[in-house]
């Protein structure tokens, strides 16, 4: 084997040795956060790296929470059938009005939540959601730009559903 790729052999392990105690250390650095029975909190005033609308109203296209036109039930699976069609998106928790979901990024493996909570209110089922970076200071807009698509699907499920 000559000289040059014996270091280029060695250059491509250093840097993919590198790239993988990135990704451990991201890992480790942000554990989930358990949602399982209670809401995350409101966004930082400041904060840039989470949105919300509804209750968690920061940083997003929409302020109030999206009106859904079916049943409750109908309304968290059509969420569910959104996450699942999201490359990197699972599901880590879910009961009747509430769903905690993570989207990891592909290169870093840096983590999102995303957590869309229902309710009843007059009859009408109300749709909330927050989504968060779990570490750094900023989310390129990615945090905005997954609830605009979530709301997307909403608004355009068409159902017959009577609401609550």
């Amino acid at each position: 084997m000559s000289a040059t790729i014996h270091k280029l052999r060695n250059f491509t392990l250093l840097i993919l040795f590198v790239w993988l105690m990135v990704i451990m250390a991201v890992d480790l650095s942000s554990p989930a956060p358990n949602y399982s029975d209670s809401l995350p909190d409101e966004c930082g005033v400041n904060s840039q790296n989470c949105s919300g609308f509804g209750m968690w109203y920061h940083r997003s296209d929409e302020e109030d929470a999206v009106v859904f036109s079916g049943t409750q039930e109908e309304a968290m699976e059509s969420i569910i059938e959104w996450v699942s069609s999201r490359d990197r998106m699972d599901i880590l928790h879910a009961n009747e009005t509430t769903i905690h979901a993570v989207e990891t990024s592909f290169v870093f493996r840096f983590k999102d939540d995303l957590v869309v909570h229902t309710e009843c209110d007059d009859g009408l089922v109300l749709v909330h959601a927050y989504s968060s970076s779990r570490i750094g200071v900023g989310d390129m807009n990615v945090n905005p730009t997954r609830l605009s698509s979530l709301i997307s699907h909403l608004q355009e499920v068409d159902l017959a559903g009577q609401g609550c």
